[in-house]
């Protein structure tokens, strides 16, 4: 065969495997970037299970008044004994476990989803307040009265629906979400305390006192709000581990008062 011929034929047959070239290329078996990512694949439903460490904040704003009542009535010293109830906020520690489910949807690098989760705690919150003092005039009498307090308040349990947004960075994909919480509340607080007519008894010397006690029941569901941030890691197929920050409030009402609970977990879930 001569040059000449040899030469046509590898033109006929590099310019024949050109456009096999360019359909393989555009079909992605040269991008090796959308080869990767099909491994790290965000989108789609997922569920699993974490552990957190919580801090319960409670707000006692408005029982007072309830817990003054529930002891002395209607009776002339209760707007005294209102005063010498202290119930400040308070801040106990505790630990949670629970589990979550979602879906996520992915556009380029934009992850849009849903998320529902449940956490439970793993101890209660009893808090001790006083003695507080106060003293008060009512009808020509003038009282003192001396009050101790304690509140059994806790939150069994709650969850949470939100939205979640992240971006999809490799093995990573951070997040930020925001929703509604619903909790169940229980506990009871109750107040001891003891009056003095000072009017009739100068000086209030022992023996002088009245003691009564009463008490106020918390508990029942509430409604709030859920927020948080964290970030998922898959370094496996259909599996990943997560590392989140949560904090959600319920308001007062009258069954119960402020709770704000913040906490940090860890998890981990698979995808199906």
């Amino acid at each position: 065969m001569s040059l000449n011929r040899v030469l046509a034929v590898g033109l006929l047959a590099a310019s024949m495997s050109q456009p096999v070239a360019a359909a393989d290329y555009l079909r992605g078996a040269y991008a090796g970037h959308q080869q990767q990512n099909t491994t790290i694949d965000w989108a789609g439903y997922y569920a699993g299970a974490h552990a957190g460490y919580n801090s319960n904040n409670f707000s006692y704003s408005g029982l007072p008044g309830r817990l003054a009542t529930a002891a002395w009535g209607t009776l002339d010293p209760v707007s005294v004994v209102e005063r010498s109830i202290l119930l400040g906020p308070t801040t106990k520690t505790s630990t949670s476990f629970g589990a979550f489910a979602g879906i996520n949807y992915l556009w380029d690098d934009v992850v849009l989803g849903a998320e529902a989760d449940y956490s439970r705690l793993l101890s209660t919150s009893r808090s001790n307040f006083g003695p507080g003092t106060a003293t008060g005039t009512v009808n020509a009498n003038n009282y003192t009265a001396i009050s101790t307090t304690t509140s059994n308040a806790n939150v069994g349990d709650w969850g949470t629906i939100r939205g979640r947004i992240g971006y999809a960075s490799g093995y990573f994909m951070p997040y930020v979400t925001a929703g509604l919480a619903m909790g169940r509340m229980s506990g009871t607080t109750t107040t001891t305390a003891s009056v003095c007519n000072s009017t009739l008894t100068p000086g209030c010397p022992p023996g002088s006192y009245t003691t009564r006690t009463g008490s106020v029941r918390l508990g029942g569901i509430s409604y709030g709000a859920a927020m948080g941030a964290g970030v998922d890691m898959q370094f496996f197929p259909n599996t990943f581990l997560r590392a989140e920050y949560q904090y959600v409030n319920f308001p007062k009402n009258g069954h119960h008062p402020e709770v704000a609970i913040n906490t940090a977990r860890i998890g981990g879930g698979v995808k199906f």
